[in-house]
């Protein structure tokens, strides 16, 4: 929940008999105020735990609302007293937890759950199916929603090579005069490499996904302006390596010229450069390789954490880096 910081103006008004204070002064005045407090408003940072220990527990008692539509669960959302930031989390709260992904057909398919009627009906959706529900509650809910078209990649084995496999779609919401990234698809769970099976997962990573991080995994279709001022061509997303949910967490970024296929001569190491927020505490870095792991060199100064990630397979291989024993980047090793 967004707290909105009070701005108190203390001014004192010397007042003589019959003085008043001037109207147009005072008509400024409240405009600053205004103005102001919007700013603050603006200012505050999302936070996600707060959010989920407020409204999480209320949504789980609410379950899964079976008959009833889209109104009449935004209008339950709002007994719960939801400002946007909240009613935006409890929509993709339930979503992600009560729709699951359609492994039967991909995203291209023409003709199953693209709508978000037959998303809400049979409980099952493919990526366009969940942002168009998505987009059918902010809708309701009057908060400003975009279903976004596009590409996306969520395994090593995609990285270098787009094709319609990687079709995807996804949302942004206006809230506070800010645009927000939301995939209430990835937040619901993950799938295996060749879409046929679907783990239910929930995450709150991919609600007011940090913009950096987000146009590395997902890439929009022309028409729509990445969010990011930091924004990559096609190529370099097809070339960047995977970004996972816990990298997310730890607002993780790489060094500009990292790319998603770590390539040499083997036996040679390939160091990647990598900066986090000074809260966040790496004890360990490990790679790992199906159900090889690879104890990794952990260094770090006040610009860079440096890690050594040694190049061991001539094939197209999948290695994970793992920071604290959790996922965060993938790639792709191939020996020269």
């Amino acid at each position: 929940m967004i707290k909105r910081n009070s701005i108190q103006v203390h001014f004192q008004v010397n007042c003589l008999s019959n003085s008043i204070l001037n109207t147009h002064t005072l008509k400024h005045i409240f405009l600053l105020l205004f103005f102001c407090t919007c700013l603050s408003a603006q200012a505050q940072k999302i936070d996600k735990n707060e959010l989920s220990e407020k409204l999480a527990p209320a949504i789980q008692r609410m379950g899964g609302m079976e008959g009833y539509t889209i109104n009449a669960m935004v209008d339950s959302f709002k007994k719960l007293r939801c400002n946007e930031v909240e009613m935006t989390f409890a929509i993709y709260y339930w979503i992600t937890h009560h729709i699951s992904y359609d492994t039967r057909k991909s995203f291209f398919s023409k003709n199953v759950n693209q709508t978000a009627s037959s998303a809400l009906s049979e409980r099952i959706a493919n990526a366009k199916g969940y942002a168009a529900l998505f987009k059918a509650f902010c809708d309701v809910a009057r908060i400003k929603c975009i279903v976004v078209d596009g590409l996306a990649k969520s395994h090593p084995q995609s990285i270098g090579f787009i094709s319609s496999i990687n079709n995807h779609c996804w949302n942004t919401v206006l809230i506070d005069n800010r645009w927000y990234y939301i995939d209430a698809t990835w937040g619901a769970g993950t799938v295996n490499n060749h879409f046929k099976n679907f783990q239910s997962e929930y995450t709150d990573a991919w609600l007011f996904t940090n913009r950096w991080l987000f146009d590395r995994s997902h890439f929009p279709n022309k028409g729509f302006q990445p969010l990011s001022e930091e924004s990559i061509t096609k190529i370099s997303f097809a070339n960047a390596p995977i970004i996972y949910p816990t990298a997310i967490v730890y607002q993780l970024k790489y060094a500009s010229d990292t790319r998603g296929l770590l390539s040499g001569r083997i036996g040679s190491c390939k160091r990647l450069l990598i900066t986090l927020p000074s809260t966040v505490n790496i004890y360990s870095a490990i790679l790992q390789m199906g159900a090889e792991k690879i104890v990794l060199d952990l260094d770090h100064d006040e610009a860079y954490w440096y890690i050594d990630v040694p190049i061991i397979s001539n094939k197209n291989t999948s290695a994970i880096l793992c920071l604290n024993n959790k996922q965060v980047l993938g790639f792709k090793m191939s020996a020269k």
